[in-house]
């Protein structure tokens, strides 16, 4: 994964953000520390790794994977380009034939090793907070963007209890939804 920052980074760990009465909660100002692996046992939004297992075992194992085909378009490659993509579509076709194009467990395991590689953020107060868990950016771009804006210091351990307390009370295995904040704030 590309990450747009370096490690080193001051940045800003946002929780929310509301342009109607113009307030924004954060968890801090720190560091950016580049990727790391979320501990097995973290709750992501509002789910532990068990949970997110679950729904990717439902959403992909055994299923037939996404081809060649419907990722590009053939048609707006050079020549030499449709020549690599004839022979993936090919290999691909082999492995359909077979029953064999279809994720496996070393799939989900993949998927959920990508989805546990996360930004990390150690917060000037000593705490870390995980990309998974707010929206982040460079701090001098936050204090522009939201100068006038009443900003809130939010508690990410008391944030973290509210979201394993939701997690055990919730049947589902849908990740709760993202905070409200400007498309350009992602983790």
């Amino acid at each position: 994964m590309i990450d747009k920052y370096e490690p080193g980074t001051r940045v800003v760990a946002i929780m929310d953000a509301k342009s109607d009465d113009k307030t924004a909660r954060i968890f801090g100002y720190g560091v950016y520390q580049g990727r790391k692996m979320l501990p097995p046992e973290h709750y992501m939004m509002g789910g532990n790794e068990e949970q997110y297992r679950q729904a990717i075992e439902e959403e992909f194992l055994g299923k037939e994977k996404e081809g060649i085909e419907k990722l590009f378009d053939r048609s707006k490659m050079t020549p030499e380009q449709q020549a690599d993509f004839d022979k993936k579509f090919a290999e691909e076709q082999k492995l359909r034939e077979a029953g064999e194009f279809s994720y496996t467990e070393a799939d989900v395991e993949a998927m959920l090793k990508t989805a546990r590689s996360n930004p990390y953020i150690e917060l000037d107060n000593g705490k870390g907070v995980w990309g998974a868990e707010c929206w982040w950016g460079p701090e001098d771009e936050f204090k522009s963007r939201y100068e006038g804006w009443e900003i809130i210091e939010v508690d990410i351990e008391e944030q973290r209890e509210e979201a394993r307390q939701r997690a055990h009370a919730s049947v589902s295995t849908s990740p709760a939804p993202s905070p409200p904040c400007p498309p350009h704030w992602r983790s």
